[in-house]
């Protein structure tokens, strides 16, 4: 069997092994629900107000739709679905394919790794198809539609820090459970010191607080898909529905590129070392 080959084998298990596990599902049954609510609420209020704010972004709600879900959910999926990738295959004793099948251990690592995050992919799809439905809908013609699939690569790349900390937690710890309470609480963790760093330097004016929030994985998967839609085409025009805390932070695209890419990288290049010189027979017996 070729590498490729096998890589695209276990991609597809990886896809049906996850799409299996109804807590997956339901999860994003619930994130597809919360893009939803938004619209519903705003197509339904009458005050004078609000619908004068939503008339001057009216063009524009499909941001909006695309945005709402990045900021935590879509990264809560893609923990949920990263930190059982390889813990479960030890908890149920299935790694012991490494033993009967004629495949190499990074083989078996690669597939299970671009399983997971292609159908992150495929769910980032998802959602941002949806938010430009509903933002057609509800709020007639859009604009720069054409700079969508950059705003999805965007999202889609944001996906792979919590990804691969919650792939390297399950490597790692190789309890599924474990793994997801531990990266989920480092996600919760980072979106909260965040708004805290930001207080502190509202307060302080000291920049070394905002060099400290840039840090964080919070910081640039929250913003970068935003930041490359002021780039591309929002320029000076705020986006009042959507939060502006991590844009006061500063900072460019490319920082917060560099900043997931070490994240992944690091993460992944520690999967990689426990599960290549780990004794698997010894774990799984």
């Amino acid at each position: 069997m070729s590498t490729l080959t096998s890589i695209l084998t276990l991609l597809a298990y990886e896809w049906k092994r996850a799409l299996a596990r109804k807590k997956i599902l339901i999860v994003i049954v619930l994130t597809a629900l919360f893009e939803v609510i938004p619209f519903v609420v705003l197509t339904q209020v009458d005050a004078p107000i609000i619908q004068s704010i939503l008339r001057q972004f009216s063009d524009l709600m499909w941001l909006v739709g695309v945005l709402l879900p990045q900021g935590l959910f879509i990264h809560v999926i893609a923990v949920l679905v990263a930190s059982g990738s390889m813990a479960e295959e030890y908890e149920q004793g299935t790694v012991d394919i490494l033993v009967s099948k004629p495949i190499t251990r990074m083989e078996y690592l690669t597939g299970k790794y671009l399983g997971g995050f292609t159908l992150m992919a495929l769910v980032s799809l998802f959602l941002v198809v949806m938010g430009i439905v509903l933002a057609e809908v509800s709020f007639g013609p859009q604009r720069y539609l054409e700079y969508a699939p950059v705003i999805y690569a965007a999202i889609t790349f944001t996906t792979l820090l919590y990804y691969s900390i919650g792939f390297m937690l399950g490597e790692v710890f190789r309890r599924s459970t474990l793994a997801y309470l531990t990266a989920s609480t480092l996600l919760i963790m980072s979106v909260v010191t965040q708004g805290i760093l930001v207080f502190i330097y509202s307060l302080t004016g000291d920049a070394f607080y905002l060099q400290v929030d840039k840090a964080l994985p919070a910081w640039s998967v929250t913003n970068l898909p935003q930041m490359v839609a002021t780039e591309l085409f929002l320029g000076g025009r705020a986006l009042l529905p959507l939060p502006q805390m991590g844009l006061q932070v500063g900072g460019t695209i490319l920082e917060a590129v560099a900043v997931i890419a070490i994240y992944a990288v690091i993460s992944v290049a520690v999967s990689a070392l426990r599960f290549t010189r780990s004794d698997i027979s010894a774990v799984t017996s």
